[in-house]
């Protein structure tokens, strides 16, 4: 058994000379191998670089190149160790550019690039071995950035300030042709959901169809956001409404309830707010929304509504046909006065929605012409000598002037404004008015003028005459009377009444 043992001792002794000989001869064969010249191919990838402004390169050119290199394997094995980032940059800067055409050798610009490395080494060959650039014109032209991202905030969160692109705008270069096509750039489309802090990211731009280049590829998105909480601040308002003597403000005393960042709770304040009475935007009759400003630059949400009733005096103005309403009128004008036409406004309504579906609904197509304008003579043969026709059309347009009215009314800046209407009483809008202006005529001056103005009948004048109210009665109703009867001077009289009208 020993004489067994001793043999495998003896013969595991041995395994480590045999394996250093076999590493020696290894080492001996490498050595021997590298010293050997070796042709060997290696592919590099082409970039150009330094394109002259106002230029740009339209022929293809191949993306890479095949340089076959000759030397000792000692050689060609560091300098694969180290360039393992094989790009052939081309710097267009060193030619010139004048031209059209550009001849570029790669054989060349490869030797120039690697000058240092080939001290010990052949370049064979550059597959290809030159190429050919074509350059023209390059347009410019600045287009923005369109954002296709949604995101949504976490409840108890929201933003704290504006969601920006950076940049918004991009500039994109090629020929005017393939411009002229571009008129923004969109981003990838993105979703961001439920964010509890602040979002940086970056978004790839979409590429235009055709040659056009981008100025850069990608574009930065912030969405700031932080944890809100609602936080109640009573506030003082403030009117400045130009031309109205008369304001209610309504609540009188508000309470802002806002929702703040939480960091920024102490911070806000009523100093941090100046509510003020603003006429940008009709709500309903009489009340407009008032306008919110910021005095600080925290940002914040305001969930309460204010609202305000501006009191501008509104006055009246009316009389028979042909009584001359519309030229005095015309005298309020020149002091200043805005005048608002009752009746021109539901003629200009009568073409528009929502009355023209109504009046076809009631009697047909026919009444509009081939442009859907109002064919009033077809209307009048309608309603002419039917009450209840009349009554019903009345009933579709008058509250509609009378919204007309108000959204006009909010628009002006005046102590008074005057409504012209020729039926005041008769519509009931005298009841939404402070006072009413009756201009007054002998009914056969009137009857001469109308028919003069209209180039009508003394029939259809007296049948329109007989459908007003009647002078006597319309003038017991009004507040302000004034003769137009051909002696009794206008100026004086419209003088008058416009002096106690700026008095009240």
């Amino acid at each position: 058994m020993n004489i067994f043992k001793n043999i495998r001792l003896r013969g595991n002794a041995s395994l480590p000379v045999f394996f250093i000989c076999v590493f020696v001869s290894l080492v001996f064969w490498i050595l021997y191998s590298l010293n050997k010249n070796y042709v060997y191919p290696v592919t590099y990838n082409i970039t150009l670089q330094n394109t002259p402004f106002r230029k740009q390169v339209i022929s293809e050119i191949p993306q890479q190149v095949n340089v076959t290199l000759r030397s000792r394997g000692f050689e060609l094995f560091w300098f694969l160790i180290r360039n393992r980032e094989r790009d052939l940059t081309v710097d267009l800067k060193k030619y010139a550019v004048n031209n059209e055409k550009l001849g570029i050798s790669l054989q060349s610009e490869f030797r120039n690039q690697n000058q240092n490395r080939l001290k010990e080494m052949d370049v064979v060959s550059t597959l290809p071995d030159s190429v050919w650039l074509y350059l023209s014109s390059k347009y410019l032209k600045t287009v923005p950035v369109v954002m296709q991202f949604t995101y949504s905030i976490k409840k108890n969160f929201g933003l704290s300030g504006k969601v920006s692109m950076i940049p918004d705008s991009i500039t994109i270069s090629g020929e005017k042709s393939q411009l002229d096509g571009v008129q923004e750039v969109k981003t990838i489309e993105a979703t961001y959901e439920n964010l509890d802090r602040d979002l940086k990211a970056t978004l790839s731009l979409i590429s235009p169809a055709g040659k056009v280049n981008l100025s850069q590829k990608e574009i930065k998105i912030f969405i700031p956001v932080e944890e809100f909480i609602e936080k109640k601040i009573p506030v003082t308002l403030n009117y400045s409404v130009a031309g109205s003597g008369k304001v209610i403000l309504i609540p009188e005393n508000a309470e802002l309830i806002v929702q703040v960042p939480l960091k920024r709770y102490e911070q806000l304040n009523a100093d941090s707010f100046q509510v003020m009475v603003s006429a940008k935007r009709y709500l309903k009759e009489g009340q407009l929304a008032v306008e919110l400003v910021r005095k600080c630059n925290i940002y914040c949400s305001v969930n309460s509504k204010l609202f305000y009733r501006a009191l501008m005096k509104k006055i009246g103005i009316t009389g028979g046909i042909g009584s001359g309403k519309t030229f005095v009128a015309n005298i309020f004008k020149t002091l200043g006065i805005p005048v608002y036409d009752a009746d021109t406004a539901a003629k200009q309504l009568m073409n528009h929605e929502p009355l023209r579906s109504k009046l076809k609904q009631l009697f047909g197509s026919s009444i509009y012409n081939e442009h859907d304008e109002l064919n009033r003579s077809v209307l009048a043969s309608f309603i002419f000598n039917d009450e209840k026709k009349l009554a019903t059309v009345n009933a579709l347009v008058h509250p509609e002037v009378a919204k007309h009215f108000n959204e006009w009314c909010i628009k002006q800046h005046a102590d008074y404004i005057l409504k012209e209407a020729a039926i005041m009483f008769e519509s009931g809008a005298n009841k939404d008015l402070d006072a009413v202006i009756c201009v007054t005529a002998p009914e056969i001056l009137r009857i001469e003028r109308a028919i003069k103005r209209d180039n009508t009948t003394e029939e259809k004048i007296k049948a329109i005459i007989t459908r007003q109210l009647n002078e006597e009665d319309r003038n017991k109703l009004c507040n302000y009377l004034i003769k137009n009867d051909g002696t009794a001077p206008l100026l004086p009289q419209v003088l008058k009444i416009h002096e106690l009208l700026m008095e009240k």
